[in-house]
């Protein structure tokens, strides 16, 4: 936040928590479509990264589009010359994108690798 001008106080505080609700809708999406995800996986493919695929395919667009809808919505508050409406405009862009792209990329490369560790300490070992 300091790149962009916003110092700790509480307008920014406030516009940090209001926010924060965005990115935990992202990652409880991503991670409740990896979760509940039963659909078969193809033959030659791994059931773990056929999951990540259905996962990125059924809530990676409408991610994005939130996203996207939400940076057009504010994108107007960087018109106003307010400090309270440009710390709130950029709070939110830069809450919006790391949320983005903690949902999108670090949250589903983390799923599947704990199920990767997972799946390996369930399997039962081979009595001879």
């Amino acid at each position: 936040m300091s790149f962009l001008g916003v110092s700790l106080d509480a307008t920014s505080m406030i516009t940090v928590a209001m926010s924060v609700g965005f990115s935990v809708d992202f990652a409880a999406h991503v991670s409740y479509a990896y979760m509940t995800e039963s659909k078969p996986a193809k033959t030659g493919v791994s059931p773990i990264f056929s999951r990540f695929c259905h996962t990125l395919g059924t809530v990676g667009w409408p991610v994005t589009q939130a996203s996207v809808s939400v940076l057009l919505g504010v994108s107007s508050l960087y018109l106003v010359d307010s400090y309270v409406v440009q710390t709130c405009f950029r709070t939110v862009v830069l809450v919006i994108l790391f949320g983005t792209t903690h949902a999108l990329v670090f949250l589903p490369l983390l799923l599947m690798n704990c199920h990767r560790i997972y799946d390996y300490f369930r399997r039962t070992p081979e009595t001879p």
